[in-house]
């Protein structure tokens, strides 16, 4: 686990940082998932993450259940460290919320990324490909998580765990399902996608589709594996972030 900062934020604090990379993980995750990525980063390059309600340490507390209230809380958060500049990066869901939160604080503060990165998830205008999933009874629900290749199987299987994170996953599930794009003006900062090359949930074409959201420079990146490539390749898009941010 990353230091813990406030409720909402983790950060690996470094003196020499000249950008700061808030990471926003895949639905159902926690910060932990981040938890070996500073080691991985060059010096001048500060992680940090954003820890929601209903995961991990503050599993006893009521996951967000409406996307507004969320990225409201998010960005004013964040408030404090735009002192130095940011990056945000997102998986799956948390490509959707590093857009909406980079987007709010533009429009808040007259900030935007130093750069975006979005992985494993189409442009935010495009209809889902895939159907939902949040209306199953548990054990569909379950089977469904395991299709996803995201969840450890011996997770899946141990009832009393699962009573527990069911919960908050479902309620993920159900705020990203149900999620609507409201056109805004494209940001201008660099936009990064990583797509990956086995995924069998994310069309590369959707992917693609991120280039109209920025003015600035725009790069799509296959990455080997499958749709959580961020747990199961994490260096080739680690090397990726710290080349851009450089």
């Amino acid at each position: 686990m990353l230091p813990v900062e406030t409720p909402l934020i983790r950060r690996a604090h470094r003196r020499s940082s000249r950008v700061r990379l808030f990471c926003l993980p895949y639905a159902g995750a926690g910060s932990s998932i981040f938890g070996s990525w500073p080691d991985r980063f060059p010096p001048s390059v500060e992680i940090a993450t954003v820890q929601l309600p209903g995961r991990e340490d503050r599993q006893s507390e009521a996951p967000f259940t409406e996307l507004g209230p969320m990225v409201r809380t998010i960005t004013a958060a964040l408030r404090p460290y735009l002192i130095t500049p940011m990056a945000l990066f997102g998986h799956c869901a948390g490509a959707l919320l590093a857009y909406e939160v980079a987007a709010e604080c533009r429009r808040r503060f007259g900030v935007q990324p130093r750069h975006l990165f979005l992985a494993a998830q189409g442009a935010p205008d495009l209809p889902p490909r895939n159907p939902p999933v949040r209306h199953l009874p548990d054990d569909a629900f379950k089977e469904q998580l395991r299709d996803f290749d995201g969840f450890a199987p011996e997770a899946l299987a141990d009832d009393d765990l699962m009573s527990m994170l069911l919960p908050c996953i479902r309620a993920d599930f159900t705020l990203w399902e149900q999620y609507e794009y409201r056109e805004r003006t494209p940001m201008s900062c660099p936009i990064t996608t990583f797509t990956g090359s086995r995924d069998p949930r994310t069309d590369p074409a959707d992917v693609a589709a991120w280039e109209k959201h920025t003015t600035g420079p725009f790069t799509m990146r296959v990455v080997e594996g499958g749709h959580f490539f961020v747990n199961d390749n994490p260096d080739e898009i680690i090397e990726a972030m710290a080349e851009a941010l450089s």
